[in-house]
């Protein structure tokens, strides 16, 4: 692996070289490649990327594996379907060689797919950057060019691209809905939006931060075509939960359940002491039924999504129960409206309310040689 590696380096090298004898561009005119810049400089680079920023064209490649996006915070071109389509149609056309077209995140996810077919070696794409730079959209569009390939080759089995196979006939269509996708494909889409409202907040730099880590593997059969995916999350930002900055929000779900309350143990605006501010009623209840939608279509089942969402709003209400010193015995929970969230809580997660009294109450002690004390 080592030696293909410095082969692939060395090969972009002379490639970079060669591009620098011949069309070198200056900063200002934005070229698709910052290895076509005559002077390759801090400077140098940021001009180019803020001219072709200026210009709509929020990707340059800067060689064969890596691309630069700038978050244009606005629908582009670049992020479109017909972009999405140009992609799909390329990697199926040029047969494992070839031009990709104007460097986008889609043409990321086709060359993936392309090569895992013709080396039958797995791909990896790595995504970073800064709060606010683009990194899930980023990974939206590569991931929706290997779910629109994978329907391509569903449909055209005989198409579907192998090393050398030159080019197809079929022309596809990539634009992705789970009325056009297999079942898997679908909920693979929809699952990943679905992970979004239990891992996403607004901050102060970015309305829909991912404040998790995300790793998602993709298995693909010899055809082309999804087989599975297991996606895999770690350092979720926990302390969201019960706090946030000035200015920014819990995760999503949380503010849905806040503003559009939950049956009739989570009231429409009772939760504040875990959100502070809660979207309005309707965009709250429009909110949560996209998200039970989406896990629904992502197949958990009906009993699973509630059971979902009820701890998520036993949660809630547990916030809003406060407690009474009760000096050597530790303390109780306050009489009133602390107990009345506390049996709110309790029904959500289908307990009895002295069980959940107790474990938030008492702290039990391991001692070696004996129960727990």
């Amino acid at each position: 692996q080592g030696g293909e590696r410095g082969a692939s380096l060395e090969a972009g090298e002379r490639r970079g070289r060669g591009e620098r004898g011949r069309g070198m561009a200056p900063p200002r005119d934005g070229p698709p490649s910052l290895l076509r810049l005559d002077a390759m400089d801090t400077p140098s680079v940021l001009e180019c990327l803020r001219a072709r920023s200026e210009r709509g064209e929020v990707y340059t490649s800067a060689g064969d594996d890596m691309l630069v996006s700038v978050n244009p915070f606005k629908a582009t071109a670049a992020c479109s379907d017909a972009a999405l389509d140009a992609a799909v149609s390329a990697a199926v056309g040029r047969g494992g060689g070839g031009d990709d077209g104007p460097p986008s995140a889609f043409s990321i996810g086709s060359r993936c797919w392309t090569r895992l077919l013709a080396t039958h070696r797995s791909q990896a794409v790595v995504i970073s950057g800064e709060s606010g730079a683009g990194k899930t959209e980023c990974a939206k569009m590569v991931f929706r060019a290997l779910v629109g390939l994978s329907e391509h080759s569903s449909k055209h089995p005989r198409a579907s691209l192998t090393a050398g196979d030159g080019q197809s006939s079929q022309r596809p269509s990539a634009r992705v809905s789970t009325t056009h996708t297999s079942n898997i494909e679908a909920r693979l889409l929809v699952g990943g939006l679905a992970l979004e409202a239990f891992g996403n907040a607004r901050t102060v730099r970015n309305d829909n931060s991912s404040r998790f880590g995300k790793y998602l593997s993709c298995a693909v059969d010899r055809k082309g075509r999804l087989a599975g995916a297991r996606i895999i999350t770690y350092l979720l930002e926990r302390s969201r939960v019960v706090s946030q900055a000035p200015r920014e929000a819990p995760f999503h779900v949380m503010g849905a359940l806040a503003g559009a309350g939950y049956g009739s143990h989570l009231a429409a605006g009772s939760a504040r002491a875990y959100v502070r501010e809660a979207p309005p009623a309707s965009e709250a209840g429009r909110l949560l039924r996209q998200i039970t939608d989406r896990l629904s279509a992502a197949g958990v089942s009906k009993a699973g999504v509630n059971s979902i969402m009820s701890a998520a709003a036993a949660v809630l209400c547990l916030g809003e129960v406060s407690f009474e010193d009760a000096g050597n015995e530790g303390c109780t929970v306050n009489a009133g409206e602390s107990a009345r969230k506390l049996a709110a809580a309790a029904a959500l997660l289908g307990k009895p309310d002295g069980q959940i009294a107790e474990l938030l109450t008492e702290r039990l002690l391991p001692l070696p040689g004996a129960e727990r004390v």
